[in-house]
């Protein structure tokens, strides 16, 4: 088995930790009075941060599943919380227009960054944890100095809302997904560096190989596309799947590709191995949901897949069969995320 702890979110208003030897719930996280948007544990696992749609974000002890303090300030939906690298600050964002920085042990606002003109979908760190990246309804994405809160450069040029975005791995590029059916990679100087071009549908999901070599889209054209980060073209349309595709997920040697779909399904493409077209075989589907897969995850040996699903549940695959070894069971309403511990 992989990390023995998993951590899922819910519609039902609770996060829930899970043992993986047994399958058992071993916490339920209650307090929020609305469906759990986001959940993100510190890298140390000791502690978790629950965002809702009332406006708060609850920090845990995952030992005892003690709440430690809740964090008011927001005026809307929080959709997105994370935390920074050694788990003393948290990221969040909400549908009051603005993303803020909180300090852990205090529950202080530390920085407020605020300049969208619209609903803010998605937030996240630099990976040197310098900069923050947001994402709009209002149709652009932003970059906020930490230190400062000052917007510092806004990626213009989107056509629709700009549902999420990502860095690069070595942190030189972001990419960001939109409504208007193109991805968009940029320079952290502002630049446009290609608009990936193709999708027929909204691209709901961006992400790019760790070894920086390919762009992953997913769209609700049924499709999954790869691109060169080099020359900006699609080397490759994935296209078995049969309904919307999001989560795109490589794996840490950027050798295998998991999509998940509203189809119920989770797809594992492996990169080709006789040097042609990069993914073109779908080398395993995961089939047992009874509702749109929201996302998927590799753990952290590869050997085992997660999955959240609009079926109430979160379930466990492996990797090698394709077989589903655990369902965890428990949840009243849809599971949004889940995530090794």
């Amino acid at each position: 088995m992989p990390s023995t702890l998993v951590i899922t979110a819910s519609e039902d208003s609770t996060a829930r930790l899970w043992r993986l030897e047994t399958g058992e719930c071993t916490l339920v996280l209650e307090g929020h009075q609305g469906p759990v948007t986001s959940a993100s544990v510190s890298r140390c696992g000791r502690h978790v941060a629950t965002a809702s749609i009332d406006g708060s974000v609850r920090l845990w002890n995952t030992w005892w599943g003690v709440p430690l303090r809740t964090l008011t300030g927001h005026e809307g939906w929080v959709r997105v919380v994370v935390f920074n690298d050694d788990g003393s600050q948290l990221l969040t964002c909400s549908d009051d227009r603005t993303a803020k920085i909180w300090d852990f042990d205090t529950g202080v606002c530390l920085q407020t960054f605020a300049g969208h003109s619209g609903w803010i979908l998605s937030a996240l760190y630099h990976p040197a944890y310098h900069t923050v990246l947001t994402t709009s309804d209002d149709r652009t994405a932003k970059l906020w100095d930490v230190q400062t809160g000052e917007c510092f450069m806004t990626l213009a040029n989107h056509k629709g809302n700009v549902t999420t975005a990502v860095f690069s791995h070595d942190g030189q590029k972001a990419a960001t997904a939109c409504a208007d059916s193109v991805a968009r990679v940029w320079s952290l100087d502002g630049k446009l560096v290609f608009a990936l071009r193709g999708h027929k549908g909204p691209v709901t999901a961006v992400e790019f190989s760790h070894d920086g070599r390919w762009v992953a889209t997913t769209s609700t054209d049924n499709t999954a596309r790869i691109w060169s980060t080099k020359s900006g073209k699609c080397k490759q349309k994935l296209t078995s799947h049969q309904g919307a595709v999001r989560s795109p997920m490589f794996s840490p040697d950027s050798k295998a590709l998991l999509t998940s779909s509203s189809d119920k399904t989770i797809k594992l493409w492996a990169e080709s191995i006789s040097g042609g077209e990069p993914f073109g075989e779908c080398w395993r589907t995961f089939k047992g949901h009874d509702g749109w897969v929201r996302s998927a995850v590799f753990s952290f040996d590869e050997r085992y897949v997660l999955s959240a699903s609009n079926d109430k549940t979160a379930k466990l695959w492996s990797v090698e069969t394709g077989e589903c070894v655990l369902s965890l069971e428990g949840h009243s309403g849809l599971v949004r995320s889940a995530a090794f511990v």
